[in-house]
């Protein structure tokens, strides 16, 4: 399994973190994700999904506000709305402090334990 692997199920992008990786491995990630041929046009938003990830826990403050604001820089293609999904309580806090990163910047930010209330959530709007 790749470290940072997308996918399109219904009109959404998904991006799953696994294992270790860096944070350029996550920025050209989300840059495949977006040019991937397969990508939806009008995606109802992005779900970010951390629950695999070891990488996060080594991430300070700084790197997520700093990958909130890439992310943020993109967010036109897929509607500006991110589910970001953590299963720790460490990555859990992690990618709240992102989701408020996030909104600073515009972008509608919810975190979710469950990948399939994040889909419902995006779903929703």
């Amino acid at each position: 399994m790749m470290p940072v692997s997308h996918d399109f199920p219904g009109q959404t992008i998904v991006l799953r973190l696994a294992g270790s990786y860096t944070t350029a491995d996550v920025r050209a990630g989300l840059l495949a994700a977006v040019t991937d041929a397969r990508a939806p046009h009008t995606a109802q938003g992005l779900i970010f999904d951390v629950r695999d990830s070891q990488a996060l826990a080594t991430r300070s403050a700084a790197d997520v506000r700093a990958m909130a604001r890439f992310l943020a820089s993109h967010a036109d293609q897929f509607r500006r709305r991110v589910a970001l999904v953590a299963s720790s309580d460490v990555a859990f806090g992690l990618m709240r402090l992102g989701a408020v990163a996030l909104e600073q910047q515009g972008v509608e930010a919810h975190v979710f334990r469950d990948a399939a209330d994040a889909s419902a959530w995006l779903g929703s709007a």
